[in-house]
Order: structure tokens, then C-alpha cells, then sequence
């Protein structure tokens, strides 16, 4: 066509005519270039691929709306019968199964939710939690903590002062002393506490004993009731009856002095450093006096 528009206008010019003006119809393909960098300049290029772009047929100037490349492109799903993975049927802003109403910019946004193909990663907000299995990544480091915390608890529940039991196990008394120290276990028995002397610093009486037993194995002589002097010191039940009071305290029990064949009203309590003030006492209280012993643990 313009080989046969420059050949008129050669022979018009060869004929002395004025030459008539003519409008340069711009090709095709320059028409079609012309639309995508008016796009790009206003983003739509960037948000519909250029094989889902829709030219309009008879008017190379203008550009295609959002509406019109939405609609486009639901005419081709339409006729396809398909859909685009990972695109919702509700737009943004209208109901489900109608246009969007917000203009061409909302609409350009759905056309680019619909067109582009699903994301296969997930965002690190979604990471701890996997929609497809529901379970979080971390429940086993989760479980392990859980488990850890439970044992911990259970291994403090004797350390706590609502426990009876924290006293229950072997105390020293005091080495060095006249008749020498003593260790005492003390043991639970029918919801009461009792103890017994289980070992002796001195077994034996010394070689300058008043009653002539000396090098023979210490025995209960003292005792008022004269048919147990026989029995050995060592292994001896001298705590009786100890009833827990509560916040590290025991009450209401009495021990029994092999020293003297004395029996004395008791109670004890657990100290800020672990160890066990035990009172005995005649009457009143205020009228004892107070032993301190140490827990004993092998090799102390």
C-alpha cells in the first residue's frame, strides 16, 4: 500500500500538481509497541504478562483498562473451562461472583492475583506453622522442654517446706565431743517420723570407764528399765513419733537419751542452710536445749 501511495505521488509531483497531504498510518506492529510502553509507564505492562495483554481492534491509541484486560481474561477461562491455581473467586472489595467495583487500579491488582502462578514457598511469618500437616516445627524440642520442666518439678516436690519427707535420711550430730558424735537416720513410719543411731565415733567404752566396761561395745546401761541395759547403742531407736507441722517443721515427738536414760520432749526444723535444729526439752521448751546436726552423705 505505500509503494502504491509514493508512485501518486511521484506522478503528481512529475505533473507540476501540489501534493496532497498524507496521514502516515502507523503499522501494526508499531502500534503495538506504542501501547506497551504507554503500559509500562503506567505499570499495567508489569502486572499483566505481555501473552495475556489484549489489543483493542480499530483504535491504536488507546490503551486497555483494567476492567477490559479482567474481563479478557475471564472470557479465556470462561471458554477454557479452567481456572488459575491459587486465585480466589472474591475480589478485593466486591462480593463473590461479581466485578470488582473499585476502579482500574483495584482491578489491575486482581488481574495480577489471578495471573500469577501460586507461590511454592511460605512466608517466614507462615514458617512456624505448616497448614498442611499442622504440626509446629519445633513440638519436639517443645516436648523436650515440657518433659524437662516436669522432672525438674518432681525432683524439687522434697525440697518443698509442704513436705514431710525432706527430713527423712542420715544426720550427723557434732564429732569430738565427750561421747563422741553419732549419725541418725531418720526414717517415715504410718505418717510419723522416727530415728535411729546407726554409727558411733566411739563404739567402745574408753579404757578409763567408771563401771569397769572397758573395750566392751557401748550398750543402753542407763535405761531405767533395767531388761533393756543389754542393747547395743548402735542401731538403737531413740526418735519417736515426730509429727510434720508444716514450713519445715516437726513437732509432738520425743527422743531418748542413751547417755543418761532420759526421755525428752523434741521437735525439729530444717535451717536456711540445710541443716536440721533439733530441741529437746523437759517440760517446757524454753527450759532444752538445741543440737544441730548435718545431712550425711557418703564420703563426707
Amino acid at each position: 500500500m505505500l509503494d502504491g501511495l509514493a508512485g501518486a505521488l511521484l506522478e503528481r509531483l512529475r505533473a507540476g500538481e501540489a501534493p496532497v497531504a498524507v496521514r502516515q498510518v502507523p503499522a501494526v506492529g508499531d502500534a503495538v509497541a506504542e501501547r506497551r510502553q504507554r503500559r509500562d509507564a503506567e505499570g499495567d505492562a508489569a502486572i499483566v504478562p505481555p501473552d495475556q495483554q489484549v489489543a483493542v481492534v480499530g483504535d491504536a491509541d488507546r490503551i486497555p483498562s483494567g476492567r477490559e484486560l479482567l474481563r479478557a481474561r475471564q472470557r479465556r477461562l470462561r471458554r477454557s473451562g479452567g481456572t488459575v491455581a491459587g486465585c480466589s473467586r472474591r475480589g478485593h472489595g466486591g462480593r463473590q461472583g461479581e466485578p470488582n467495583r473499585q476502579g482500574p487500579q483495584a482491578v489491575s491488582h486482581a488481574v495480577q492475583h489471578c495471573t500469577s502462578p501460586p507461590s511454592t514457598s511460605r512466608r517466614a511469618g507462615d514458617a512456624r506453622y505448616d497448614v498442611s500437616t499442622r504440626e509446629f516445627p519445633q513440638e519436639g524440642s517443645m516436648r523436650r522442654a515440657a518433659l524437662l520442666a516436669a522432672v525438674l518439678a518432681l525432683a524439687a516436690v522434697p525440697l518443698l517446706a509442704g513436705d514431710g519427707d525432706s527430713v527423712v535420711g542420715v544426720w550427723a550430730t557434732p564429732l569430738g565431743t565427750e561421747d563422741g558424735g553419732a549419725r541418725i537416720q531418720i526414717y517415715e513410719k504410718d505418717g510419723k517420723y522416727f530415728g535411729k543411731i546407726i554409727w558411733l565415733e566411739i563404739p567402745i567404752y574408753p579404757a578409763d570407764d567408771e563401771q569397769g566396761m572397758a573395750g566392751l561395745e557401748k550398750v543402753d546401761r542407763e535405761n531405767p528399765d533395767e531388761s533393756l541395759r543389754k542393747r547395743p547403742i548402735i542401731g538403737l531407736e531413740m526418735m519417736f513419733d515426730f509429727e510434720y507441722a508444716g514450713d519445715g517443721k516437726w513437732k509432738n515427738g520425743t527422743i531418748y537419751a542413751p547417755d543418761d536414760g532420759k526421755t525428752y520432749k523434741s521437735k525439729m526444723s530444717l535451717e536456711a542452710d540445710g541443716s536440721l535444729k533439733v530441741r529437746g526439752y523437759i517440760g517446757v521448751s524454753l527450759l532444752g536445749r538445741n543440737e544441730i546436726w548435718t545431712r550425711y552423705t557418703a564420703g563426707s
